[in-house]
């Protein structure tokens, strides 16, 4: 009984094997395709600012700008000025302001550069190539309008590829997945079909 269980665990897990490789690859293809633009703002630190506060502290300064950067002071007016309300819904029936301003704060990401102090990096994410560029330079500009010590360091580019989904990566994990399930399933094939080889039985020492 113990051998056809292990036989027809085996089985199963060869099956599937190649069925999760054919089905991961399948959703992934199905998958929307994600693009990405990135606006930059610069800060305008004075020469006495860079004497004043060390590297660190002129990071933690940025951070403290970029943080300011996700409020509804900045996205309000984008969503006004792009018609996002009207884009994002109906042009008869435009979604509501405050579900603009949801889906703007989901898509957008905003942060300090961790590689040159004093630029905020405006990113966003959208399933069209044209429109993350438009709402990151919107953004970037909304914001430094309203700082005098900002401006615009670089604008966005429309997207040339997606940044997902990863179909090289995901299909190489669907692969991975795929041989161990099928080496788990050769190996317990192997043990249920091998044949058990009889334990020699030892002859009776007769008395004398």
């Amino acid at each position: 009984m113990k051998k056809i269980i292990l036989i027809i665990a085996g089985s199963i897990l060869l099956a599937i094997g190649p069925l999760s490789l054919l089905s991961g690859t399948a959703y992934t293809m199905m998958l929307p395709n994600i693009y990405e633009s990135t606006a930059i703002a610069q800060i305008k630190f004075s020469n006495d600012t860079h004497k004043k506060y060390t590297p660190d502290a002129l990071v933690a300064l940025t951070q403290q700008k970029a943080a300011l950067a996700e409020s509804p002071q900045t996205f309000y007016p984008v969503i006004k000025e792009l018609k996002l309300q009207e884009a994002w819904g109906d042009p008869e029936n435009k979604i509501p302001r405050n579900i603009a301003h949801k889906i703007l704060q989901d898509s957008v990401r905003i942060t300090a550069d961790k590689h040159a102090v004093g630029l905020i990096r405006f990113s966003v994410q959208r399933d069209n190539p044209i429109e993350p560029a438009k709402i990151a330079n919107a953004i970037g500009k909304t914001y430094a309008n309203q700082y005098d010590d900002i401006s615009m360091a670089t604008m966005a580019l429309p997207a040339i590829r997606p940044v997902s989904p990863n179909l090289f990566r995901n299909v190489l994990l669907f692969s991975i997945q795929a041989a161990v399930l099928s080496i788990i399933g050769v190996v317990l094939l192997v043990l249920g079909i091998r044949k058990e080889k009889p334990n020699p039985r030892v002859a009776p020492i007769a008395n004398p």
